[in-house]
């Protein structure tokens, strides 16, 4: 009976069935979806409390919200609820668009159906229709049961869960509908499920999703994926032998309260300033948050989020003088403490590093804030040339499977970012390859700023290594590195986000420089139109692109001079001098000035093998190679072996082309 439909039919009957909200969506239920209920939630939020100008202020993340995509999934909206609302049941209160008890044909048929009923719908439809379930979500009357928020899909489900649902599938025939395979806590689970046979129902003409196509890869045999509708398939299953339950057993009689209407003010205007700042809208934030004061905790958090966002706009001394501005009552002077990590993470690109420093040292002390102290540490390891120490660090941070639980997700996409940038700098190219993709797979979850840098991240990763086409996740197609880094600038446009738009159109001009003196010239242009941002990185990392153009496009004595400015921008930060100085040494081969050239190159292939960045040392080597006239080709096939494309192509090239090379910049 399932040729029809494209499965093999190896199954008498259904021993569980898995569904998720697709089968509810059908009338008279006619339950909304994941995207529906963010919008939802976030009409309740704007609904009540604010002022005209306010709505005004924030029509541009409305329109956001309300597009034909959705720019953000329920579990990350629900998080920045829940950080700022604080009230579990105002949060699951998100739910009573589901609280209906008008079951449709198919709950009524699941109800009847000889089968184990197990679902990730936090609705009672199938209560209502006489039958009996299991949620794994929980259900939108018990709001200590409802997993919505990503730290809760990270967290996964509990231990006993987990064991008694593997036990469920075991060796039992399974048939899946309705459900998108996108839940991070149950798809492991199925991959390691042992069930006999698992058919999964894909409904439309969509492609099948990457993760459902992960799981077939990962079962074999043991699973086919086939088309149809559950109007299609339920109809023809086994139906229970004995009368189903006429009574809806275990389902309220009364909706839930929209307990949206009852959160206070203060706290609205937190909540929709932090969707804004996760959609990139940090103007927005300002424009909330600049003309009002609070008290007490909320006070701080307003701070906060108005920091972020002058950091996140290239203001980081503004950002500095809202965190430390004087507090105005007793109870915002006690809460005040709140405010060092996020002041610790401003210092240094606000131009005090050594302050920055040494109020990390303060805030390690402090159990909540220590992760997020440990990752800017281990980012300064990297500035001042310890890159063994950083890999420490972030090799272990990032293997704690309770990582999750206490930074979330986008404080796990700084740490593997950071780790990426460590093993970049470490010539370990294919391992930091896949660090940076897994930070970027991560960012479904995390705000668009973040995704932004991840995926600059993953493309700059791409072009250092000789890759020539990468892919953001398994739904999206192979893109060039500049592909990637031309979406990832326009929408930084698009949010006003200087810092990505910044960096975005600093890394399109490094990548020009292998092929366009004048796009490069270009992106330079708007580089600077968008920051730097007065960190010591930014400045010297666009000055050492304009030094590698001129290098290779231009004179050899305005790269020398460029190159020389970019050392002395660099001072305090001993890698980045190194690098710095490395570009320098380069410029004067190529020009001529023998002065020093090989003795200097010799020292920085030392320094840089001491501190643990073997890639650097040998760019460090051809170039004394080339300068002295030795053969460099003999270098390409251990370049090549690791991973170093660069600069096996360097090395076939003769002295004069070598010296000319635009290396990508490595900071």
């Amino acid at each position: 009976m399932y040729e029809r439909y494209g499965a093999s039919a190896r199954v008498a009957r259904y021993d569980v069935v898995l569904f998720g909200a697709g089968v509810s969506v059908d009338p008279p239920s006619s339950i909304p979806n994941g995207d529906a209920l963010m919008r939802n939630t976030w009409h309740r939020l704007i609904r009540d409390g604010l002022t005209d100008t306010e709505r005004n202020a924030i029509a541009t993340v409305t329109e956001s919200i309300n597009g034909t995509r959705a720019p953000i999934w329920l579990e990350p909206f629900a998080e920045v609820i829940d950080s700022q609302v604080r009230d579990r049941e105002v949060l699951v209160s998100t739910y009573v668009d589901v609280s209906t008890q008008e079951a449709n044909t198919n709950h009524v048929m699941l109800a009847h159906l000889d089968a184990e009923l197990i679902t990730v719908n936090m609705d009672t439809l199938i209560e209502a229709a006489g039958g009996s379930v299991w949620h794994l979500h929980g259900r939108w009357d018990d709001p200590e049961s409802v997993v919505t928020t990503v730290r809760q899909y990270a967290d996964g489900l509990s231990p006993k869960v987990q064991g008694e649902l593997l036990e469920t599938l075991r060796e039992r025939n399974v048939l899946v509908l309705g459900y998108s395979g996108r839940d991070t806590d149950v798809m492991p689970l199925l991959m390691r499920s042992t069930s006999a046979q698992l058919h999964w129902l894909h409904y439309g003409s969509d492609p099948v999703a990457a993760t459902v196509q992960r799981l077939k890869n990962t079962l074999g045999d043991r699973m086919d994926i086939f088309g149809g509708g559950a109007q299609d398939v339920l109809p023809l299953l086994p139906q229970k032998r004995s009368k189903v339950n006429d009574v809806n057993t275990g389902t309220p009689t009364v909706a839930p309260l929209d307990l949206f209407a009852t959160i206070p003010r203060n706290i609205r205007l937190l909540a929709v300033a932090g969707v804004s700042f996760d959609l990139g809208h940090h103007d927005v934030v300002s424009a909330l948050l600049d003309p009002v004061r609070f008290h007490g905790d909320p006070e701080i958090r307003r701070r906060k989020l108005l920091a972020r966002a002058a950091r996140r706009s290239g203001h980081p001394k503004h950002a500095v003088s809202v965190l430390v501005s004087a507090p105005r009552d007793a109870g915002t002077l006690l809460a005040w403490p709140g405010v060092l990590n996020e002041l610790a993470a401003t210092l240094p690109s606000a131009g005090h590093p050594v302050l920055g420093r040494a109020l990390d040292s303060v805030v390690t002390a402090r159990r909540s804030d220590r992760d997020a102290a440990l990752i800017r540490s281990a980012s300064v390891k990297q500035t001042r040339g310890n890159l063994r120490a950083s890999e420490r660090i972030m090799s272990k941070m990032t293997a704690d499977k309770f990582l999750y639980q206490r930074i979330g997700v986008t404080g796990v996409v700084d740490a593997l970012t950071v780790y990426a940038d460590t093993l970049k700098l470490r010539g370990r190219y294919a391992d930091a390859l896949a660090i940076a993709a897994e930070a970027t797979r991560q960012v479904s979850y995390a705000n668009s700023s973040q995704r932004g840098f991840a995926i600059r991240r993953l493309a700059e990763l791409a072009h250092v290594s000789g890759t020539p086409t990468i892919r953001i996740s398994e739904e999206h197609p192979e893109q060039t590195p500049s592909q990637l880094l031309h979406q990832v600038f326009d929408d930084a446009v698009v949010s006003r986000d200087r810092s990505l738009a910044f960096w975005s159109a600093a890394c399109l001009a490094d990548l020009a420089n292998l092929t366009s003196d004048a796009e490069s010239q270009r992106w330079m242009t708007v580089a600077n139109q968008w920051g730097p941002d007065s960190s010591r990185v930014a400045t010297v990392y666009l000055l050492l692109v304009d030094a590698e153009r001129q290098k290779r496009w231009g004179s050899p004595t305005a790269a020398l001079r460029t190159a020389r400015d970019a050392v002395k921008h660099s001072q305090g930060a001993p890698l980045l001098t190194s690098v710095s100085r490395l570009v320098t040494v380069e410029c004067q081969a190529l020009g001529g000035d023998n002065a020093g050239v090989a003795v200097l190159s010799n020292d920085l292939s030392k320094r840089f093998r001491q501190v643990g960045a073997p890639v650097l040392a040998a760019r460090a080597e051809l170039v004394m190679s080339a300068f002295a006239g030795w053969a460099t080709k003999a270098h390409i096939n251990s370049f090549a072996t690791g991973g170093w494309n660069q600069e096996a192509h360097a090395a076939s090239l003769d002295r004069r082309e070598l010296l000319r090379f635009p290396w990508p910049v490595l900071l």
